[in-house]
C-alpha cells in the first residue's frame, strides 16, 4: 500500500506517507513492501518497554528472515503489544474528539496520555475486508479480501504469523472475520462460541433472555434494536465482557516471553446490545439527527 497507519498508543489513527523498501519474502517466493517506518517500528519492538496499548496499528509485514541485519541485535528485549478494536465506533462517538455525551471516559484518558491521531480512514468500509487489510498491512484488492463472506487466504502473512516468529506469544480474543478454520498464527483464539459456551456452564444470573437476532431477514426496526431493548442479559455475562475478562486473565498471569494480543469488540455494530439495567442511560433528544442529502 502507498499509506500506513499506525498508533502507540493511539485512540484513532492518522494516514502518514513513508518511503518504501522492498524486501523478499521467504513465504511463496513473493515480494512484499515494507515502509521505512516499518522498519523504523521493527528496531522500536526491539527496545524494552512495559505494554504498548493501541487501538489500531497497521504496516507492512515482512518476514523476520529478511529483516536488515542492523535490527536483528535489538530483538532480545520487546514490549507488549496490545491493540483494541471497536466495531463500527466512529471517532466523533468519542468524547475527546467533541462528542458532547462524553460516554467513552476510558477511551479519552488512552487518547489523552498517548497521541490521537485525528485523520483516519478504514480502508473498506465493510467489516472483513477492513480487518484482514489491519492484520495484514495491505488493501483489502491485494489480498484478495472484498467482500463480507470473503475468507482469508493462508497464503497471505498476518500480524499474528509475523509476531510468532518472533517468538511472541499471540492471542485473537473477540471479533476477526477469518471466515475459516484458520487462527492465522494466533496461538490462542477466542470467540463466540467459547462465549456461548460459557453461558452454558454457568447460569447467568437472572437467566438468559436474549432474543434471536435475524439481520435483513426481519423487520429492520427488530434488527437494528429502534425500540432500545437490553440484550436480555446481565453486564457480567455479557460478550463483551467475556472477551475482556479473559484479557485480564491472561495479563495476570506471569509471562516467559513478550505478547502481542488482540482484544476486538463486536460492539457497538448494530443490533446495539447492552445489558439489562443499563436502558434509560441516554435519551433520543441527547442525539443530533444528521441531514440527508
Amino acid at each position: 500500500t502507498g499509506v500506513q497507519t499506525c498508533a502507540l498508543p493511539i485512540s484513532t489513527s492518522e494516514i502518514i506517507q513513508h518511503e518504501r523498501c522492498e524486501v523478499h519474502h521467504a513465504r511463496g517466493g513473493g515480494r512484499r513492501e515494507v515502509s521505512q517506518f516499518g522498519l523504523h517500528l521493527i528496531g522500536m519492538l526491539a527496545r524494552p518497554s512495559r505494554v504498548i496499548v493501541a487501538c489500531f496499528i497497521v504496516f507492512s509485514l515482512a518476514d523476520p528472515a529478511d529483516l536488515p541485519a542492523q535490527h536483528d541485535t535489538a530483538l532480545a528485549a520487546r514490549p507488549n503489544l496490545l491493540l483494541i478494536v471497536a466495531d463500527d465506533h466512529a471517532a466523533w462517538a468519542l468524547g475527546i474528539d467533541g462528542d458532547p455525551r462524553r460516554a467513552t471516559p476510558n477511551l479519552d484518558a488512552l487518547a489523552r496520555r498517548g497521541t490521537l491521531f485525528k485523520r483516519a480512514y478504514c480502508n473498506s468500509p465493510l467489516c472483513t475486508p477492513s480487518r484482514q487489510s489491519l492484520i495484514t498491512g495491505l488493501l483489502p484488492h491485494s489480498i484478495g479480501v472484498t467482500q463480507l463472506a470473503t475468507r482469508l487466504s493462508d497464503q497471505v502473512l498476518t500480524l499474528g504469523e509475523w509476531l510468532h516468529d518472533l517468538d511472541y506469544a499471540t492471542l485473537a480474543i473477540g471479533k476477526m472475520h477469518f471466515n475459516g478454520p484458520s487462527a492465522h498464527g494466533f496461538e490462542v483464539r477466542i470467540d463466540t462460541p467459547d462465549w456461548e459456551r460459557s453461558l452454558h456452564e454457568q447460569r447467568p444470573r437472572g437467566g438468559d433472555h436474549r432474543r434471536p437476532w435475524r439481520p435483513i431477514l426481519g423487520p429492520a426496526r427488530e434488527w437494528l434494536n429502534a425500540d432500545a431493548r437490553p440484550m436480555g442479559l446481565p453486564s457480567e455475562s455479557m460478550q463483551s465482557t467475556f472477551f475482556v475478562d479473559r484479557a485480564i486473565d491472561f495479563l495476570r498471569k506471569k509471562h516467559n516471553r513478550p505478547f502481542a494480543m488482540i482484544v476486538s469488540f463486536y460492539e457497538p455494530h448494530s443490533p446495539f446490545h447492552f445489558p439489562d439495567g443499563w436502558r434509560g442511560r441516554f435519551r433520543a433528544g441527547q442525539f443530533a439527527v444528521w441531514p440527508f442529502s
